[in-house]
Formats: structure tokens, C-alpha cells, sequence
């Protein structure tokens, strides 16, 4: 079945989006608990410079993140500092063409792409096995203003309580709520977050708030539901 096209969102300059990595029937994407750390310092290594990530939480079969596309002066910044051998040829055609809008879209599949192959070879060499587990195309969806990119946070970072393998979101380990909390820069651009939400406090409440009141609420089928 053709993926529909909400889910194949153009990428665009400073523009924020909802992305969904799926396995494929099902399988699991984690064997250990250092997959977890593997699968995003690879996705960090093959999108940083285009890509902030303001969310994220990795589930056996799937994972959310909610990412923000860098302004033009910020990826042309890190194009002409990044070494020539290290740029692909879609990133040199992106530079020589002034950073043309409609490049970057497929610049940025290309990375996320190339992240999602080195991720399951890596798995695959280590396990002596073969064959892809992602679904293919990766889901990408445009988010469209505050109120939707506040919504898709906390959908995020609940979505293991949704999906009942926790009685309580904040109980779930491998989410960016917790880094957002503790102030972890690591992978999340912690600061824009919380200056998004007014501050710790603010994120805290919004998330308990809203939390409460679509989990009460069986949580309705929304846009950001994917």
C-alpha cells in the first residue's frame, strides 16, 4: 500500500516535523540496551548540521522523533565546514546551487536514509545476518504551528504510557523527557525546548496536564497520530 502523502512531508528550511522509523512485521530494533545509545549517536552522525532533534523516544518496533529542520545560514555554515570527502554528492549540488529550497528535501532523505542502512548493518554484522528491518519510506510529517508542535512533544514523550507498556510515561526509560529534565544536551537541543515551553517548569505542567487529559480521554485521533 503507497504510503499517503501526509506522511512524506517536503523537508524546509527552519521547519519543524514529526518523523516515525517502523520495523518491518514488527521486529525488534533494540537487542541490548546499547542499541539504544547506537541508534542515536547514528542518527545525530548522519543529520547533524540539518536537523536539531527536539524529541525522541525509541520503542522495540518503532520510534518518534520530533526534529527542526536548521535555517539556510546554519546548514551553509556546516556545509563549508564540514571536509570536502565527507560530503555527498547531493550536499555539493545543495552548496553549488545557492542552497536551493528544493535540494534540501532530498539532501535530508539522503542522510536519514544513509543513517537507517548503517544502523541495521551494523546490527546485521554483529548478529551474522542479513536483510533490512526498517519500513520503507521513513513517515514524515510537517508540523504547522506552536500549538501542534507543543501537542507532538508530549505525544512523544507519552507515547509508551499509549501504548501500555507503562502505567506512567515518566517511568519509561529511553525518552527525551528525561534529558530535557536533567538538562542533557547530548542529543536534544535542550534549550530551544525548554525556551519553547517557558522553562522547566512550564515543560513539567504541560506535559502533566496534557498527559492526564487525553489519556483520561482515550486519546482522540489526531494529525499527530501516526
Amino acid at each position: 500500500m503507497p504510503t499517503p502523502k501526509e506522511f512524506k512531508a517536503k523537508f524546509l528550511y527552519h521547519a519543524y516535523y514529526h518523523l516515525v522509523f517502523k520495523s518491518v512485521d514488527g521486529l525488534l530494533l533494540f537487542g541490548n540496551t546499547s542499541d539504544y545509545d547506537l541508534f542515536l549517536n547514528r542518527f545525530k552522525e548522519f543529520t547533524k548540521g540539518f536537523l536539531d532533534i527536539w524529541a525522541y523516544i525509541l520503542l522495540q518496533n518503532h520510534v518518534h522523533f520530533i526534529v527542526r529542520v536548521r535555517s539556510v545560514e546554519e546548514i551553509k555554515s556546516h556545509i563549508n565546514n564540514c571536509p570536502a570527502e565527507e560530503q555527498t554528492e547531493a550536499v555539493k549540488k545543495l552548496a553549488a546551487n545557492n542552497m536551493k529550497t528544493d535540494l534540501l528535501d532530498g539532501v535530508i532523505e539522503r542522510q536519514v536514509n544513509s543513517f537507517m542502512v548503517s544502523y541495521v548493518r551494523t546490527i546485521n554484522n554483529r548478529n551474522n545476518k542479513q536483510g533490512g528491518f526498517f519500513q520503507k519510506p521513513f513517515r514524515r510529517m510537517l508540523i504547522t504551528d506552536d500549538s501542534y508542535l507543543q501537542q507532538a512533544i508530549v505525544y512523544v514523550h507519552a507515547n509508551a504510557q499509549k501504548h501500555n507498556l507503562v502505567n506512567d510515561f515518566l517511568k519509561y526509560r529511553y525518552t527525551s523527557y528525561h534529558d530535557i529534565i536533567r538538562g542533557n544536551y547530548l542529543y536534544i537541543d535542550t534549550k530551544a525546548v525548554l525556551n519553547f515551553f517557558n522553562g522547566t517548569n512550564k515543560f513539567i505542567e504541560i506535559h502533566r496536564l496534557q498527559v492526564e487529559y487525553y489519556y483520561n480521554n482515550n486519546w482522540p485521533s489526531s494529525k499527530i497520530e501516526v
